[in-house]
């Protein structure tokens, strides 16, 4: 993006985003989640469109079409919580042992979390905002817009435990959501899109963490929420800088690309290996919702076939890289041209 003119507009609309990512965090009042969940809403609209072109405009229009549709349901159910609970203090709602209407303001809130969280049927927003530039792809499927949903669920999950039908709805659809998310990724040619369904199935993961509902489930949300961020970040801005070297963010134009791109492709097998082998933290998140999981048989296949998707489109990808043409010419890591910045981002994701 260094060529771009908007680049001022650009900085300071991702300072807004982060500044009200970190104050939804910090919010425990409804209401004040509510004015920074919009502010989030507000700033993805504006980063997605920032082409400029009419398939970014679409595609920004959709997520904020979508997003407000939930924050609709976010507002209702937090009146309906000062109704039925007399306070909109997250952590003062009732724990556990909740019924009939009870439930009402709670299911509004998952709907919400489901339509920022990218979940089915609501997941079209997130693939049609590839179409941003990398660094908002970066920003938007590592921690901050879609983690937002997954850590409302969090945040309530106290309040449904032992309420059987929410539980299990938000069980079955993230778990759905987790595997045909898998298999749709291992169909995709494009890195970015591999990717964005990819974060389509971890967030399924951690909402199914919710649903299991046990203090096991919900350590394992809270680990995969972590580790997410990082690699998914590391992964994101690797694609962008390959795709400035290559012309294409295909992963079939990756092929051989640890001859030419060595820095890159190490950045792209360590984000990859970290996903997928121990003892690393997204392995041992996938491992404890496992375990969590053992007295679900539904759940448990479809966890087991969605990482065995897992495990194809990715290892699919390292075998692009790593392969070579014969006679190629091979850069060594410390000649790789890629500039010092990319290295130093990189590296210290790497390290993450």
């Amino acid at each position: 993006m260094r060529e771009d003119p908007r680049q001022p507009r650009f900085f300071a609309v991702t300072l807004l985003f982060l500044g009200g990512m970190n104050a939804a965090v910090f919010s425990n009042d409804l209401l004040w989640l509510f004015l920074f969940w919009d502010v989030t809403t507000l700033c993805s609209f504006l980063l997605i469109a920032h082409d400029g072109t009419m398939e970014a405009r679409d595609a920004a229009r959709r997520a904020l079409a979508i997003t407000l549709g939930g924050a609709t349901a976010f507002i209702i159910g937090a009146v309906l919580a000062l109704e039925q609970y007399g306070t909109l203090s997250i952590s003062d709602f009732p724990v556990a042992g909740l019924g009939g209407l009870a439930l009402l303001p709670l299911s509004l809130l998952a709907i919400a979390a489901f339509t920022k969280s990218a979940q089915l049927p609501f997941q079209s927003w997130l693939l049609r905002a590839m179409v941003a530039p990398t660094p908002v792809s970066a920003l938007l499927h590592s921690a901050t817009m879609v983690n937002l949903g997954v850590y409302l669920l969090l945040r309530i999950s106290p309040s449904i435990v032992n309420a059987a039908a929410i539980n299990w709805l938000v069980a079955l659809i993230s778990g759905a959501t987790f595997l045909a998310s898998n298999i749709l990724a291992m169909t995709q040619r494009n890195a970015k899109r591999v990717l964005a369904w990819s974060t389509i199935g971890n967030l399924g993961l951690v909402a199914m963490c919710v649903g299991i509902s046990t203090s096991l489930a919900i350590a394992a949300g809270v680990i995969l929420l972590l580790y997410h961020s990082i690699y998914k970040a590391l992964l994101f801005l690797s694609v962008g800088a390959a795709k400035e070297g290559l012309g294409s963010e295909d992963i079939e134009a990756m092929e051989g690309m640890r001859a030419k791109m060595p820095f890159v492709s190490a950045a792209l097998f360590i984000g990859i290996f970290t996903i997928v082998l121990p003892p690393f933290g997204m392995f041992a998140s996938k491992w404890i919702i496992s375990s969590a999981a053992l007295t679900f048989p539904l759940l448990i296949f479809l966890l087991g076939v969605g990482f065995a998707s897992t495990l194809v489109y990715y290892f699919k990808w390292v075998g692009n890289i790593l392969s070579a043409a014969p006679g190629s010419r091979r850069v060594t890591l410390r000649a790789d041209p890629l500039p010092a910045n990319y290295k130093w981002t990189l590296g210290s994701l790497m390290g993450g």
